[in-house]
């Protein structure tokens, strides 16, 4: 083994290589989108180091988590958007991925049911007669009812973007 192929490794455990600014990186800054805000990896570690979120995470997994990614994460989105440090952009996609890949692993491991590749045939067809009655009495269309009507009468029906509640 040469010196540099011990350097190689040793560098691989640490921390991941310096990208060139070619196809690679190109590939990397397509998937910016994947990205949160840098306030969200901040926020998301705060709660989980906070004592709330350590009582979240004992009720919920049975253990304290470990919440240093959120840490790096944070780190590596400021680095990014400060500096367009590739590198720090690799990471961060890296980590959501491995995120994403984490929330979806149930998702796909799941063989009770079948997935479809296309929605029913009749996914659109009318609702039952007996179920048009019940939606007509329910209190959900008693309440349309009753906006409707006022917007007809302050003659502002298909306006209902002007809110006319205040949160104080």
């Amino acid at each position: 083994m040469s010196a540099t192929g011990d350097a190689n490794s040793e560098r691989s455990d640490q921390s991941p290589p310096p990208i060139s600014p070619d196809a690679d990186a190109e590939e990397i800054r397509r998937l910016t989108w994947m990205l949160r805000p840098c306030v969200a990896y901040e926020t998301e570690y705060k709660q989980c180091s906070e004592i709330g979120g350590r009582f979240h995470q004992y009720f919920v997994h049975g253990e304290i988590l470990n919440c240093n990614q959120w840490y790096h994460d944070h780190l590596h989105c400021v680095r990014w958007t400060k500096k367009e440090d590739i590198t720090a952009l690799k990471s961060l996609v890296e980590s959501e991925k491995k995120r994403r890949s984490d929330r979806l692993k149930s998702h796909y491991e799941n063989d009770v049911w079948e997935k479809r590749e296309s929605p029913p045939s009749d996914w659109s067809s009318p609702l039952p007669e007996w179920m048009v009655k019940k939606i007509e009495k329910s209190f959900i269309a008693h309440k349309r009812d009753e906006v409707n009507r006022v917007l007809l009468s302050e003659n502002r029906v298909g306006r209902l973007e002007e809110s006319s509640c205040t949160i104080i």
